[in-house]
């Protein structure tokens, strides 16, 4: 069970590393392209910049009567959100394990493979992760409702003119 919940937990980052970083053996430190600070910083645009995409396609969701199928636009943009940040979350954890891989093996000779240290970027995700997550399990039942809602108007509309216009 530990196991499973540290691979959860895990974190990775890209670096990509200056040919001459790799070849000189005796700097004990050496600077990625891209720093842990910046991939994080990264995610958490992508997270909120398809966050608010959702948040517009669902304001245009008031606009769909014009639309030929209103429901399928805010389900398949729903879907789509739910996949991007899927897509963001694995994209973040393989940069920072790249990064991880080369910090190690820029230091290697202390540590084994088998142990994990969290460090503070590595919380600093997980915590996004969950604050990510907590966000979405309220807009999930929002955009069910507002679809239930959208239904059941849509089929009283429909009993109320039909009859009409049954008649008329």
């Amino acid at each position: 069970m530990g196991k499973g919940r540290s691979v959860k937990v895990k974190k990775i980052q890209v670096v990509k590393q200056s040919p001459t970083s790799q070849s000189s053996t005796h700097r004990t430190t050496t600077t990625p392209s891209l720093s842990s600070t910046q991939i994080y910083n990264e995610y958490k645009r992508s997270q909120l910049l398809d966050l608010n995409a959702f948040l517009t396609d669902l304001q245009h969701f008031k606009d769909a009567q014009e639309m030929q199928d209103p429901e399928l636009v805010l389900k398949q943009s729903w879907d789509r959100l739910k996949e991007q940040l899927t897509l963001n979350d694995n994209i973040y954890r393989l940069r920072m394990l790249e990064a991880r891989l080369a910090d190690v093996g820029t230091r290697s000779k202390g540590t084994r493979g088998g142990a994990v240290v969290l460090d503070t970027k590595e919380i600093e995700y997980i915590e996004l992760r969950n604050e990510t997550l907590e966000m979405i399990r309220p807009v999930d039942c929002m955009v069910n409702e507002l679809l239930s809602d959208w239904k059941r108007a849509t089929e009283e509309e429909k009993k109320g003119s039909g009859g009409r216009h049954e008649c008329g």
